[in-house]
């Protein structure tokens, strides 16, 4: 992916409630499909058509959408976002507030992932680097496989469909001493513990270092309660971290 700034507005070929051209039943009808009933009551309580009720503009992005440099959605000024496509950032997506709502109907890439909204993907979670998980309310749904280097969920509720793919799967109770040795002494905090603030400030800045090889993600991805298998058809359960 390369690198840059944006050149015109990401969202400036969204249609969206506040501009006139989209309808609060529209954006229900659309998150009722995915037959996620919290998401759906999440949405239900706005009062979508009286933009005055509510902070932030509510967006609708028919297609797919590529952006060119970082993508941090609460600086769209969006409180939901329905990317109808696969939506592809060049550098860093981050979302926000657990009052926040992105859905991408498709695929969502890019070089790092920081989550701490409710974040829905129809399809694959794919990050060059990190993913990981920021805040514990809000929570993010998976359709498909989620594939990075490090994945690191924090007390960050998600659920995934398919399957995950890392280097590096890291918990929230792991080990501080384990942690520093495997991300070095500038990871270790005056208080002796693991500086996932920084962790979260390298991926945001790019300057993240992924651990070479593997550390026990092939023993983690085992027991993992946040990979769901679909059984048959019907069945639709998500288990959450």
């Amino acid at each position: 992916m390369s690198k840059g700034k944006n050149s015109i507005k990401p969202l400036a070929k969204a249609r969206s409630i506040s501009g006139g051209n989209l309808e609060g039943d529209t954006v229900l009808k659309i998150v009722k499909k995915l037959g996620d009933k919290y998401l759906f009551d999440l949405v239900r309580d706005y009062d979508l058509d009286d933009p005055e009720s509510y902070e932030g503009g509510v967006f609708l992005h028919e297609g797919d959408l590529q952006v060119n440099g970082d993508f941090k959605v609460d600086e769209q000024g969006a409180l939901l976002l329905i990317v109808q496509g696969d939506l592809d950032v060049s550098g860093l997506f981050q979302d926000w507030s657990e009052f926040g709502i992105l859905i991408v109907t498709g695929n969502l890439r890019a070089r790092d992932i920081v989550t701490s909204g409710n974040l829905r993907v129809g399809k694959n979670l794919e990050a060059e680097k990190a993913v990981i998980g920021d805040y514990n309310d809000g929570g993010a749904g998976i359709g498909g496989n989620l594939t990075c280097k490090l994945f690191f969920p924090s007390d960050h509720s998600f659920a995934v469909d398919g399957e995950i793919q890392a280097d590096h799967i890291i918990e929230i109770d792991d080990d501080a001493k384990e942690l520093i040795e495997l991300f070095g002494a500038d990871f270790e905090d005056s208080d002796g513990q693991f500086n996932f603030e920084k962790l979260l400030a390298d991926s945001r800045s790019g300057k993240l270092k992924i651990p070479k090889g593997e550390d026990s993600a092939a023993k983690k991805r085992k027991m993992l309660p946040y990979i769901t298998k679909k059984k048959n058809k019907k069945s639709n359960a998500k288990k959450e971290l």
